[in-house]
């Protein structure tokens, strides 16, 4: 009788140790504290980094940015600026010349990644993050460079690392976000001219602008690790659990998509509007129209040659084309 009794209680005292334990097990937190990061002074970077940020707070999750575009801070959302390389700030034809060689932007780019992250390493903010040894952020939000001195900061923090790329392709550093690389006879790499290698040709010359790519930025950058050590150079470098890329399925060729890798493509997109009044010929018009916007985009001027160029191959195509410059409008009627 004394055994039964025994046994009756046996369920009760397995409910009260699985309580018991389970108490001292840690809950997902429903609200982080985000540290995030845009390294790169380009504004179609920042517009994919900040649409992340932005959701993120509507979450109510609370972030920390350090960018060189600042706007405001509001509720759960902090900025701190960073002054550093603002891409786009110069003529088209002068970018050109300086990032559309493929032989010239891939022995800059080790250099020019080591720079961006000096930047935000000595922001004298960042120095006040680092020598917080109890960190106030649950997980580092950045983008990457093509060196891997951007994982520091999750480092020095002990904390998960989540890459932002504001690019459909991760390139030669595929490898090190991910521990893939994908097959290069299907994938094109980003310093390609092409979006898919199709012919045979394309997929040879596609091969070897992917080892020339990784074998330049290795050698560079072990050469500037060299003659310029940083503090960052003194730590392993770590993957990122997660990465956030701009892409997506439906407009993008097929290919393997790595466990860590989320496509969030289009989350930067604004809903569609109508477009605006732009004269009394458009509401009169029963041919086909094209409206283009030239001048400065985020500081960018086009050249007048190619200007003129872009006209006269639209204009051989369109019947009407509505020209918007900076300072003026422009109708061509064919």
């Amino acid at each position: 009788m004394a055994f039964k009794s025994n046994k009756m209680y046996l369920p009760l005292f397995s409910i009260l140790i699985y309580t018991f334990a389970g108490s001292w097990i840690p809950a997902p937190v429903e609200c982080s504290r985000i540290l995030a990061v845009e390294t790169v002074g380009g504004k179609s970077h920042w517009n994919f980094m900040s649409a992340i940020l932005r959701t993120l707070v509507d979450k109510g999750h609370n972030v920390t940015v350090f960018t060189p575009f600042t706007d405001g801070n509001r509720e759960n959302y902090t900025e701190v600026s960073t002054f550093t390389i603002k891409f786009l700030d110069g003529d088209l034809e002068d970018m050109m010349n300086k990032y559309g060689n493929l032989f010239k932007i891939m022995r800059e780019v080790p250099e020019l990644s080591r720079t961006l992250c000096d930047v935000v390493y000595q922001n004298t903010k960042m120095i006040d993050v680092f020598a917080n040894r109890r960190s106030d952020f649950d997980v580092v939000l950045i983008e990457p460079l093509f060196s891997e001195c951007v994982s520091y900061a999750a480092i020095k923090l002990n904390l998960p690392l989540i890459y932002v790329l504001p690019v459909p392709t991760m390139g030669i550093m595929e490898r090190a976000f991910t521990g893939h690389m994908s097959n290069p006879a299907v994938v094109a790499n980003g310093m390609a001219s092409f979006g898919f290698p199709k012919t045979f040709a394309q997929r040879s010359a596609n091969i070897v602008i992917s080892i020339y790519a990784e074998i330049v930025n290795k050698v560079k950058e072990r050469i500037l690790m060299y003659k310029e050590p940083r503090e960052y150079d003194l730590y392993a470098p770590i993957p990122p659990s997660l990465v956030f890329v701009n892409r997506h399925f439906t407009v993008e060729p097929a290919s393997s998509i790595p466990s860590n890798v989320v496509e969030i493509g289009g989350i930067h997109l604004k809903p569609a509007k109508k477009l605006p009044k732009v004269s009394a010929v458009v509401k009169s018009l029963v041919c086909n129209l094209l409206v283009i916007f030239f001048g400065k985009v985020y500081h960018l001027n086009l050249p007048e040659f190619q200007k003129e160029n872009i006209i006269y191959f639209i204009n051989s195509h369109f019947y009407l084309i509505f020209i918007k410059f900076e300072n003026k409008s422009k109708i061509l009627i064919k």
